[in-house]
């Protein structure tokens, strides 16, 4: 087996691609030199690595890049608020996520119901009906929440699609990009805002701004 000339991106990389050449040349599974070694950037063509020596030969430059970037392309958690005026309707459309989310290979790990909103409405009564009273309605909007974890992007359209076709009638639903701690307890405005002036003095960027 040849190895093919390769001209390097970075001044660190010719070494490993030396070992590399050397692992080729004489059939062993790994060298001491291609131990640590970190020599093209992910967003390159190109990634060698000592993961690249097995047993068999060198693994497929590509295969090795689709498994890293799968890695990345991952929503962390999803949170799915579903409001309705019928209990019975929401406890049945939340079972229904979570056996379609069982489906898809997806995990949920929070589950809970929200507060009950009470709503009050005044109406009055017909004109030709000769009565002055008014008749007072109260109704009650129920709510649950549910937070599914690391959803892949190729799944997400798909399991999304699959959830909205089946919504009921008189249902919302609402998808955020947050864990249920930030729903329960958001943060203060004044911490996040000082979070990011400590990020930006630690970059000295905040003393380019203010000079």
């Amino acid at each position: 087996m040849s190895f093919r000339r390769i001209r390097p991106l970075f001044p660190q990389a010719n070494s490993a691609l030396i070992c590399a050449r050397q692992a080729c040349n004489t059939g062993k599974r790994s060298l001491p030199g291609l131990q640590n070694t970190l020599i093209f950037p992910r967003n390159n063509s190109l990634f060698v690595s000592s993961r690249l020596l097995q047993s068999n030969g060198f693994a497929t430059l590509a295969s090795t890049e689709k498994n890293l970037m799968k890695r990345d392309l991952l929503y962390p958690n999803i949170l799915i608020t579903i409001k309705g005026y019928d209990p019975a309707i929401l406890d049945s459309f939340c079972q229904f996520i979570q056996s379609g989310s069982h489906i898809f290979g997806l995990e949920v790990i929070k589950k809970f119901n929200l507060p009950t909103e009470k709503l009050h409405q005044t109406l009055a009564n017909l004109p030709d009906s000769y009565k002055k009273h008014k008749v007072k309605y109260e109704l009650k909007k129920h709510g649950r929440m549910i937070q599914i974890k690391e959803i892949p992007v190729e799944k997400a359209d798909i399991w999304l699609q699959f959830v909205q076709s089946n919504l009921p009638e008189g249902v919302n639903m609402h998808i955020e990009l947050k864990k249920w701690q930030d729903f329960v307890s958001p943060p203060d405005p004044r911490i996040e805002e000082q979070r990011k002036l400590d990020i930006l003095r630690k970059k000295g960027k905040l003393n380019e701004k203010s000079s």
